[in-house]
């Protein structure tokens, strides 16, 4: 049996109750020390002591580390350490502010290979809602041993950023939050824009208009700042007449009527939305509109039938499959409490998938016009 002497005693204090950060504090000694399988560990009794705290809430500890698959507790024995110190049998919370809503663009594929990447571990996930104030009630009343936030809104970050320093795993999907490198995994919206606007200017458009229906939306807000930050970069106008579909689908569609082919209208678009494509795509066609030889369009994100429209829609595509992959590791890297890996941030960079719904045309002044 160990040494009380070979355990430290001092346990921080945090955001969980105690039992729980005993237990984080006894797995990750237990993971540290290498501990071999069959080791025994003292007393809960003597335990207590040692922590100053009841044998109450050590029991609640070693049985929470025992469901994990860390120890084995034998009745009239004692607790030992099981013979996998791997991560199984955890409960690992996914949690939205929002109920949750398949799309094959973005939250299916995301959540699907977060499962595939947990399963092949035999963990169980649990997909939950609540915002900032539920994540500690939520973490203690289903026995979550990690969380990964789904696109998180801004003002989220500081909770996450709490918890993190607390030393409760935690990872969040959606946006790669500059505060947070090493926890919070996706594309970095702002700079996909600006790519989308500097690759729309090296074709010469200077009258680029950006169309999101839904300002409430964090990512088109965040899309918003990119197209200014892009636009003014390279020396263009900020129009706001150019801003189409504010106020929804039927403002949408009146925008493209009353702007589309005025002496000043924007020559391509950028389009945060997938779900509006073939909205914009229908209205152009009705308004006798080619794309791309009077109007040029690029999207964000990538579904199959963006390839199969007439003609193929030129996208920033996220790499989701990587971003949600390195999430999933490096949560489970904290519960393990190995050391943080490095988080590859080219991964933050949506890839540029070009097609043929924009066109390379002229400066106004030598020859061509636009």
């Amino acid at each position: 049996m160990l040494s009380l002497k070979e355990l430290p005693a001092d346990v921080d204090g945090g955001i969980l109750p105690k039992y729980l950060i005993l237990a984080e504090h006894l797995e990750q000694w237990i993971l540290n020390e290498n501990l071999p399988a069959g080791t025994r560990l003292p007393g809960n009794r003597l335990l207590a002591e040692h922590f100053r705290t009841t044998p109450l809430t050590i029991g609640k500890s070693l049985n929470e580390l025992a469901r994990k698959g860390l120890l084995e507790r034998r009745v009239g024995a004692g607790t030992f350490v099981a013979n996998s110190a791997q991560v199984s049998n955890r409960r690992i919370g996914i949690i939205c502010h929002e109920i949750i809503c398949p799309d094959t663009a973005y939250i299916s594929p995301v959540i699907h290979n977060f499962y595939e990447y947990w399963e092949q571990r035999n963990c169980r996930l649990i997909s939950l809602k609540g915002g900032p104030k539920d994540y500690e009630r939520l973490i203690q009343e289903f026995e979550l041993d990690g969380i990964m936030v789904l696109v998180p809104r801004e003002s989220f970050f500081e909770k996450i950023q709490q918890i993190y320093k607390s030393g409760y795993p935690i990872v969040s999907i959606g946006f790669a939050i500059p505060e947070l490198p090493e926890i919070s995994f996706g594309s970095n919206h702002e700079k996909a824009m600006e790519s989308a606007i500097d690759y729309l200017h090296s074709l010469g458009h200077r009258r680029i208009g950006f169309i999101a229906t839904d300002l409430k939306n964090n990512s088109n807000q965040i899309y918003q700042r990119g197209y200014a930050a892009g636009m003014w970069r390279n020396g263009l106008p900020v129009n706001p007449n150019w801003h189409l579909g504010a106020n929804g689908q039927k403002q949408l569609v009146e925008d493209l009527k009353k702007i589309i082919g005025q002496p000043d209208s924007p020559t391509a678009f950028a389009i945060t939305e997938v779900s509006q494509v073939l909205l914009i795509y229908n209205t152009l066609r009705d308004l006798g509109i080619r794309i791309p030889e009077e109007v040029s369009l690029v999207g964000f994100n990538d579904v199959d039938y963006l390839a199969e429209l007439s003609p193929p829609l030129t996208v920033f595509r996220q790499q989701i499959e990587a971003f949600t992959g390195q999430a999933a590791l490096q949560l489970e890297n904290m519960m393990r409490h190995l050391p943080l890996m490095n988080v590859d941030r080219n991964q933050a960079i949506p890839e540029l998938i070009e097609r043929k719904s924009c066109r390379r045309i002229l400066e106004e002044g030598t020859g061509g016009g636009i």
